[in-house]
């Protein structure tokens, strides 16, 4: 009988459509998301976290630097360099 081999592949053809339907419909949905967060982005009332955050590492290198550059004046002194 040829309706059981003609079953399978009606649902095997069912399964990749809607595996590839599945897939566009993510695809389209990760389009959307990142237009949203382009072309509109979320305001929050408040502080800028962004902003913030960069202040505090902006200050945390510059603190590296100073210390840094202060010790190897120190061993220069010390050594007669300067």
């Amino acid at each position: 009988c040829w309706f059981p081999l003609f079953r399978k592949a009606l649902c095997d053809l069912f399964v990749l459509f809607f595996l590839q339907f599945h897939s566009l419909i993510i695809a389209y949905l990760r389009l959307c998301e990142q237009t949203l967060e382009r072309c509109a982005p979320l305001l929050f009332a408040g502080k800028n976290f962004r902003e913030d955050n960069a202040a505090n590492t902006k200050a945390a290198a510059r603190q590296i630097i100073t210390s840094t550059a202060a010790s190897h004046r120190q061993t220069a002194t010390e050594k007669g360099e300067l």
